[in-house]
């Protein structure tokens, strides 16, 4: 469990956050300001019959755990984990009702490494877990009826993104009960990796996420139409965006800061199937 000095130093952080009109925490500290919702972000629909629906941009909130399991299904049972993806929503729930800030705790801090300082004291350790979640049991998006949806994704013109370098995937998601979040991905590495700001992180080549099979028709640079092989299972998904080649390297300081190609790798579109 988390000191009560260090819980309170970190609230003392989120409070000024909110207060002060930013959305942004990383490492502890207050970055610069930006809005809840990035100026640029990709767009996914689900095309069912004539219509199009627009699925919502959730960015994933990162925590470090120092369980080494190597499912997701394993780590949405693990109790550290769900430990510090506890922590981490009941520090940014005092500090919004401190404020009286309507700010949703997924916005108050989206793609940071939340209180990885502190929960995984990591100058003692030489690596650990990165994980991936998105805030909340279920998507408000389902699609009911349509057993192999297909997906419409614009994600061409992020600064610094080459979108040729980057495919949507579509992912299975694990719910973990304990803390009413769904996991999207995980990885090991080292205590210090999201700091670097030299691409020196090959973030997805050892990635664990469940990937559903789905064709991918490119209809454009950085447009494309994806499609499950078969008919999904009813279960938690979500569109997201990997590296073509599994060895990319990342700065690390891109996707704790949640910015270029840390944003696109950070940010999901979930869905239910029914």
């Amino acid at each position: 469990m988390m000191a009560t000095a260090d819980l309170t130093a970190v609230t003392a952080t989120l409070m000024a956050v909110v207060s002060g009109g930013a959305r942004y925490l990383y490492e502890g500290t207050i970055g610069a300001p930006v809005s809840a919702v990035p100026v640029w972000q990709p767009t996914v629909s689900a095309v069912q019959g004539g219509s199009k629906i627009n699925l919502v941009a959730e960015a994933t909130q990162i925590v470090q755990s120092k369980s080494k399991q190597t499912s997701l299904s394993a780590l949405a049972a693990d109790q550290t984990l769900n430990e510090a993806l506890k922590i981490g929503t009941q520090v940014a729930q005092q500090a919004l009702m401190k404020s009286g800030s309507a700010i949703g705790v997924s916005s108050l801090v989206p793609g940071a490494a939340i209180l990885s300082g502190l929960m995984s004291q990591r100058a003692k350790q030489a690596s650990t877990t990165y994980v991936w979640a998105l805030a909340g049991g279920s998507s408000t998006t389902t699609s009911a009826g349509e057993n192999v949806p297909a997906f419409e994704v614009n994600y061409a013109g992020l600064p610094g993104v080459n979108a040729d370098q980057f495919e949507p995937v579509i992912v299975k998601l694990s719910p973990t009960p304990q803390s009413n979040f769904r996991l999207v991905g995980a990885t090991e590495a080292a205590t210090t990796a999201e700091q670097s700001t030299q691409q020196d992180w090959p973030i997805y080549s050892s990635f664990i996420e469940d990937r559903v099979a789905a064709e991918v028709q490119k209809l454009g640079a950085g447009h494309a139409l994806v499609t499950p092989s078969a008919a999904m299972l009813p279960g938690e998904y979500a569109v997201a965006f990997r590296p073509v080649d599994k060895s990319k390297k990342f700065a690390g300081e891109d996707v704790g800061k949640n910015q270029g190609e840390g944003l696109l790798f950070n940010y999901a579109w979930s869905f239910s199937a029914k």
